[in-house]
């Protein structure tokens, strides 16, 4: 953090105290190694220039300019005061010069120089450029900042920006080859390796190695050797990964005939974040294009949360066949819950006119469908 400037001819009032002393004690002390101070607060190392230190001096102290703050209300105002970068300048340049849509962010350098207004400008020095007037190349080396693959967004936008030329935008840039992400981007420029070799270690994991152990294996390729697509490996593996998990819910209910479900793969998807967070990834699996999984949902694997989730459609479909009947007859001679019987009536019945009522005084309490009584 960067105070605000300090003497007499300034705000004096408001970072001294009474007796004149500076609120955040400034200067401070020379210190030769960190220690702790008696307040027990660390006292950081602040050699004095006579043990080898310097000092450095700093003209215009400024704090973050007003404009860097904004509202929903000056959002759009602050975003047009903004100043470019070297690279959305660039964006620029591509709309605006037919050379600059020839080249590459990296070679930039080597034509146009940098102005103190933000802009890109041609060279005035250096060798004329064939077939475009007015261009000159000099002998200079653009230089891009690495970027870590952790980073992914950041780190797809650098691999695509040393392939593609003519950038417009951001989004022109993540639109290549009609990808909708930088990723699928660099996937179809050949830029990123396939996931052959993980696919063959992940494979030969579910032959030799228990679900959790196979979990840690999927985790270590997710951290680190960043496999391109990470979703089809979980698609392709998720029943191994979760097989535990789904026995675990089958000893909680033995009498169902329990199958791999949402619930299931949710709750190894948690499992997999935990280990991914505890391995220095950071973030969450969707951050890496994988499902993110609901932790509020998953709160537990309780017999009666299995039972209600877990049923075949198939199955469901076939119960009902096998009660379906030609015809079927109420007795309404005695008073009963008609509106219960007539439903349980209909339901096994694939036509209205396979129901027949019995009741000798064609009335009964409790009918909700009436015209059943004239039939």
């Amino acid at each position: 953090m960067i105070d605000g400037p300090c003497g007499s001819h300034y705000n004096y009032t408001s970072c001294h105290n009474s007796d004149g002393k500076c609120t955040r004690q400034y200067p401070r002390d020379f210190v030769n190694e960190a220690i702790t101070g008696s307040d027990g607060y660390p006292l950081y190392r602040r050699r004095s220039p006579t043990e080898g230190a310097f000092t450095a001096v700093l003209l215009h102290p400024r704090t973050l300019p007003s404009n860097r703050y904004f509202s929903a209300d000056t959002a759009i105002d602050v975003a047009a005061r903004t100043k470019d970068t070297m690279l959305t300048a660039f964006f620029n340049l591509c709309r605006q010069d037919e050379f600059a849509k020839t080249l590459l962010s990296t070679d930039v350098p080597s034509y146009y120089v940098w102005t103190k207004k933000n802009t890109w400008a041609r060279r005035k020095c250096g060798a004329n450029v064939e077939g475009y007037p007015g261009v000159k190349k000099d002998a200079t080396l653009g230089r891009v900042f690495t970027v870590p693959p952790s980073r992914h967004e950041c780190f797809y936008v650098r691999l695509i920006l040393h392939e593609v030329s003519d950038p417009t935008s951001y989004n022109n840039l993540r639109t290549v080859n009609r990808c909708d992400t930088f990723r699928k981007a660099c996937l179809r420029l050949g830029l990123l390796e396939d996931d052959s070799q993980w696919d063959a270690t992940m494979a030969e994991g579910a032959l030799l190695k228990i679900p959790s152990a196979l979990r840690h294996l999927f985790t270590t390729i997710l951290q680190m050797c960043e496999p391109s697509d990470p979703k089809s490996l979980w698609d392709k593996y998720k029943d191994f990964l979760s097989e535990d998990i789904l026995r675990e819910a089958q000893l909680l209910c033995p009498t169902m005939a329990l199958t791999f479900n949402d619930e299931i793969y949710n709750r190894a998807l948690i499992i997999i974040e935990n280990l991914f967070v505890e391995m220095g990834g950071g973030g969450s699996l969707a951050a890496i294009g994988l499902p993110m999984p609901d932790r509020v949902a998953s709160s537990s694997l309780s017999p009666e949360i299995v039972r209600e989730t877990s049923y075949s459609v198939d199955e469901l479909n076939a119960y009902a066949q096998r009660q379906t009947l030609s015809v079927t007859g109420v007795h309404l001679e005695e008073q009963c819950f008609s509106h219960g019987q007539l439903y349980v009536a209909f339901s096994r019945v694939g036509r209205r006119e396979d129901v027949f009522l019995y009741s000798p005084s064609q009335k009964a309490k409790n009918v909700v469908y009436t015209e059943v009584l004239s039939q």
